[in-house]
């Protein structure tokens, strides 16, 4: 069996139909779909095999209402849709008899379906996934929606928000520019380039995060500081995918490199791990680790693979994994050598040059 092969972000609604297309490979087969909910949990599932399909919900941690459909889906391309209703939702599929199937499930005493966040493509044997397709009679209203609203910030002479664009919008969401919580947006957003964002980003970002304007957008913005705070996703916003702390904090070297570049200056990594990881690691330890840096004729530029030992390696230092003063680091372990040599560092601070003799 594969476990998962495919999970797709959503904000579930009445009317909303989830297409999946894939192809059955052999007679004995299993396929689990799931809706879950922002913390990963599942809602309801639609299990498929051979002989049978079942539906069920999740009601504080029991499977009920289960409901189910004899004859499972044929050999070769299929078509599964799975509508969301205002009490449950829905499954059409194709049987082994050449016809179309429906099965019905209320969600009743189970969780509402309508909080599901993350659709996903689970626990296959002899299903190859293909593609999904969402069907949301109301997004395309909303698209335009927030359409208009990047039209209104865009440059004119450019076809996308700018630098004046992103002034305004933080003017607008009541932040300063620097605040690490216009990043979490960017974030969410997909930018590729710091304070450029084009229409797919922007528009994409904005549905993302549930909203069409920056008005609607602005009294979330202290839940999206908090995903930062607690190194997590948390509250009403849609999930940004497992690991999302971890995703946020790679996002920041890709986006502070941009698109020309895959090092990251010393200078710029000092400013985004004050503003990233600030509220995670001592101040203490983070100064540390800047005069290192600032004494080292060596490490002038942050790789990719640098920049994410070293959020691993303070957080280890966090646990107490290295004992006091880094007496238990290893140093032919697989940290880089910038490390070794800063743990090197704190075992034996270099001394001040002795004063030249008098004349």
């Amino acid at each position: 069996k594969t476990k998962m092969q495919m999970q797709k972000q959503l904000n579930a609604k009445p009317g909303m139909k989830i297409k999946v297309f894939g192809n059955v490979t052999g007679y004995y087969f299993s396929l689990q779909l799931q809706l879950r909910d922002p913390q990963g949990h599942c809602l309801c599932r639609a299990n498929f095999s051979q002989n049978c399909v079942v539906l069920s919900c999740q009601s504080r941690g029991r499977w009920v209402n289960e409901t189910r459909a004899s004859g499972g889906l044929p050999e070769g391309n299929v078509t599964i849709e799975f509508l969301i209703t205002p009490r449950g939702f829905e499954v059409s599929y194709p049987n082994r008899g050449g016809d179309k199937t429906e099965c019905k499930m209320s969600h009743g005493s189970g969780n509402d379906v309508t909080k599901g966040r993350v659709f996903a493509v689970e626990e296959t044997s002899s299903f190859d996934f293909s593609k999904f397709e969402i069907d949301d009679p109301a997004e395309g209203e909303a698209r335009q929606a927030a359409k208009r609203e990047f039209m209104r910030l865009k440059d004119p002479n450019e076809p996308m928000i700018s630098i004046a664009g992103t002034e305004q919008m933080c003017q607008e969401l009541g932040v300063e520019p620097d605040d690490v919580v216009m990043l979490v947006v960017a974030w969410r957003c997909h930018c590729k380039e710091m304070c450029e964002w084009t229409e797919e980003e922007f528009v994409d970002g904005l549905r993302a995060m549930d909203v069409t304007s920056l008005s609607q957008l602005r009294p979330k913005m202290a839940e999206l500081r908090r995903d930062v705070q607690q190194g997590g996703t948390r509250g009403s916003l849609p999930p940004a995918g497992p690991g999302s702390f971890q995703d946020f904090y790679m996002f920041a070297h890709r986006l502070s490199c941009g698109k020309r570049s895959p090092i990251l200056g010393v200078q710029s990594a000092r400013q985004m791990w004050r503003l990233i990881l600030g509220d995670h690691i001592p101040s203490a330890k983070l100064e540390s680790w800047f005069r290192f840096l600032e004494s080292s004729k060596e490490y002038k530029n942050i790789t990719r693979d640098t920049w994410d030992q070293i959020r691993r390696f303070f957080m280890a230092d966090k646990d107490g994994q290295f004992g006091t003063d880094f007496a238990q680091y290893d140093a032919s372990g697989a940290w880089p050598n910038c490390i070794d040599d800063y743990v090197e560092w704190i075992r034996h601070p270099p001394q001040p040059a002795a004063p030249a003799p008098a004349q």
